[in-house]
């Protein structure tokens, strides 16, 4: 787990919006900025991680289905049709679906302000 989305809490008892009601408390006002900006670079780390995640998964899917598969499917002496589907079931499916779902958390990711980014629709929509 990276060390940038752990956060250390000393007493557990506390709520968990501590930090909203302090800054509802007359908190000075940089302070409230500051934690804003906490917030703002921890959804950025957020959003950077689904989508190397995301195109990790994407370039593993692609040498399965662009290498083994293809290999697989020029050796008929070795493996069936069949055999092929038993083994990897429908990951081209898979592939294709989830190029189609990179695609459009690329196109919903914000260059200048990655914390504005608007991820969750793709997640409904794929």
């Amino acid at each position: 787990f990276p060390a940038t989305f752990v956060r250390l809490r000393v007493n557990q008892d506390e709520p968990a919006d501590e930090e909203a009601l302090r800054a509802g408390d007359g908190e000075a006002e940089d302070g409230g900025a500051e934690a804003q900006s906490s917030k703002d670079q921890m959804r950025t780390n957020v959003i950077n991680e689904i989508l190397s995640t995301e195109r990790d998964y994407i370039k593993h899917l692609r040498d399965i289905c662009e290498g083994y598969i293809r290999q697989c499917r020029k050796r008929a002496d070795m493996f069936s049709e069949e055999q092929l589907r038993t083994i990897f079931g429908n990951i081209e499916d898979i592939y294709r679906c989830q190029k189609a779902f990179v695609k459009a958390l690329e196109q919903r990711f914000n260059r200048e302000r990655p914390h504005m980014s608007e991820l969750g629709a793709c997640f409904l929509e794929h």
